[in-house]
């Protein structure tokens, strides 16, 4: 049996590929409509997260809407936020060339500490930011407790 030579690199031509992808991507135009809105994507929420000694604090970015709108509710070790924007009436009188603005339901739900306190969650909203303040329960100081060992 022979062996074969290649001659040519066999990674030359994704090599190629990369180059030619590279230079067609960094020259394409930008669509400002495909960039993602509302956080991560459209209808999820932007959040920070961070804690004390006393409390777990969020603050999640929801513009343009009403208190009365936006629903904050705890079941069992699950924070839920949602709300619902509802879509503006655009003028007749107006010729849009582009709407952006968006218009539809927020959602967000997540896992919270085993020490948070469900009964003593407050929420406020200013300014298109929703704070939400999660006391976290007293730490009760256990004393040992000695345990009898019976025998059989």
């Amino acid at each position: 049996m022979a062996l074969v030579r290649l001659r040519r690199d066999p990674w030359s031509a994704l090599d190629r590929l990369y180059d030619d992808m590279s230079r067609a991507l960094s020259t394409a135009p930008v669509r400002r409509s495909s960039i993602p809105v509302g956080g991560a994507y459209r209808g999820m929420p932007a959040l920070d997260m961070w804690e004390d000694e006393k409390n777990v604090y969020l603050e999640a970015d929801i513009p343009g809407m009403e208190p009365k709108d936006i629903d904050v509710s705890v079941e069992d070790t699950t924070l839920t936020i949602s709300a619902e924007r509802e879509e503006t009436k655009e003028e007749e009188e107006r010729d849009y060339r582009r709407t952006e603005r968006y218009s539809g339901s927020y959602y967000r739900e997540m896992s919270l500490p085993s020490s948070v306190d469900p009964e003593k969650i407050t929420a406020s909203s200013k300014n298109g930011v929703l704070k939400v303040t999660l006391p976290k329960r007293k730490k009760e100081v256990e004393k040992a407790k000695r345990i009898e060992v019976k025998g059989e």
